[in-house]
């Protein structure tokens, strides 16, 4: 037995029986690195079997009046009254909203490289876990991202609202598609 420290567990297997499945408890003993080990097992296979929203947080409820999990009410065109970025929903949603002249676009809030929350520095989108850098259309502008930010579909309902589809991702040569922006006035 190596010098290390022993540490005891219960394991619990269960036993058929029929109908009547009962629990077997066993003792196993266990060095420190096997336990960390296993329990580092046990925890990757509870954040894969609910989807990651556990350990990574789930994507909020959506703003009232959006009607759909991947649909989300980020107000009205006077929100955003001048051009630039706009991150009101980029922490809970992962939305960046951008007005340039009388257009207005939604991308998405998350750095293409390895998919990190990106952050809003002025006029430039920065992914700060790697530096990636983004310019006011999600274009890559210094890697390591290769690619630019999606665009996220963006509608206006009959109430004056914007509407994001976080669902309908759109890329750079699809920004002439009149489901990535909405054209004020």
């Amino acid at each position: 037995m190596e010098g290390g420290s022993r540490v005891s567990i219960i394991v619990v297997s269960f036993v058929s029986g029929g109908l009547n499945r009962l629990p077997e408890i066993a003792m196993a003993e266990m060095n420190r690195r096997e336990f960390v080990t296993t329990l580092a097992a046990a925890a990757a296979g509870i954040c894969l079997s609910c989807g990651g929203d556990v350990c990574f947080g789930a994507d909020a409820a959506p703003a009232p009046g959006a009607g759909g999990t991947n649909k989300v009410d980020i107000g009205t065109a006077a929100d955003y009254p001048s051009d630039g970025l706009y991150d009101k929903y980029l922490k809970d949603q992962k939305i960046i909203i951008s007005r340039e002249g009388d257009k207005i676009r939604a991308l998405s809030g998350l750095c293409t490289h390895k998919g990190f929350p990106v952050t809003v520095k002025g006029k430039e989108i920065v992914c700060p876990k790697h530096g990636s850098r983004f310019d006011e259309t999600g274009k890559n502008t210094k890697a390591p991202a290769a690619s630019p930010l999606f665009h996220l579909g963006i509608s206006q309902n009959a109430d004056g609202h914007l509407i994001v589809d976080k669902a309908k991702k759109l890329g750079m040569k699809e920004l002439e598609d009149p489901s990535s922006f909405v054209k004020l006035g």
